[in-house]
């Protein structure tokens, strides 16, 4: 997922009525529109299985573009208006509220070879973080080796990482796991940043909401 991509558009929902297969149905149909816009690569749909900090959405879809220029001729060309237009107006729509639309762009992708201890299931954690500061390499630094050092106690498969457009100190992290209960590695994660790092500029990061999540959908040009 988004191994060629750099940008995407997170648009986090709450399900309003209690009927998740209809907005899951919603969202199957949308997007099946969206990809009318080559501009779209790919898109994936996520469901909260755990909250870990915050007032996190039910869901959350990451749409991939190549470029913030192919996301801005998607954003304002034929194909998303029509799509929109069409899913406005179908069933499902109801049961979907919006509290989050934000484009990131990538600036971190470290993958690391899976444990060999046996197949566990493995889950997504996403959390919304805000910074004093845009990050610049010595930000970009210090996370990278925290996460190295993640790896190193946890079962993390993957980790990204994605400045917000237009607010450069807030972040999105997603990290992949292989594994292991999702309250005790957030709290590896929290242990590991209160630590002093070997590579960069320590940051003062506040997180705005943080989950562990499953895939529900999935699509892909």
């Amino acid at each position: 997922m988004l191994s060629d991509c750099t940008t995407i558009n997170l648009v986090c929902t709450r399900c309003v009525d209690g009927n998740h297969l209809a907005l899951q149905r919603w969202y199957a149909d949308h997007v099946h529109l969206l990809l009318a816009a080559p501009q779209l690569q790919q898109a994936q749909l996520y469901r909260s299985t755990q909250p870990l900090l915050g007032q996190t959405p039910d869901y959350f879809c990451m749409y991939a573009f190549a470029s913030e220029e192919a996301f801005d001729t998607f954003e304002h060309g034929q194909p998303k208006a029509d799509a929109t237009e069409l899913t406005n107006a179908a069933a499902g729509r109801s049961s979907v509220d919006i509290v989050q639309r934000n484009q990131f762009e990538r600036w971190l992708h470290r993958a690391w070879p899976a444990p060999q201890t046996g197949q566990s299931e493995a889950w997504r954690m996403a959390a919304y973080l805000a910074g004093d500061t845009p990050w610049a390499l010595p930000a970009q630094r210090w996370w990278a080796d925290h996460l190295q050092a993640l790896q190193a106690c946890a079962p993390l498969l993957r980790a990204q990482m994605f400045s917000q457009r237009g607010d450069a100190g807030r972040a999105l992290l997603v990290l992949d796991f292989a594994g292991s209960e999702p309250q005790s590695v957030w709290h590896l994660l929290q242990e590991q940043l209160n630590r002093p790092a070997l590579h960069g500029a320590a940051q003062a990061v506040q997180t705005q909401w943080a989950m562990a999540a499953q895939p529900i959908l999935s699509w892909m040009r």
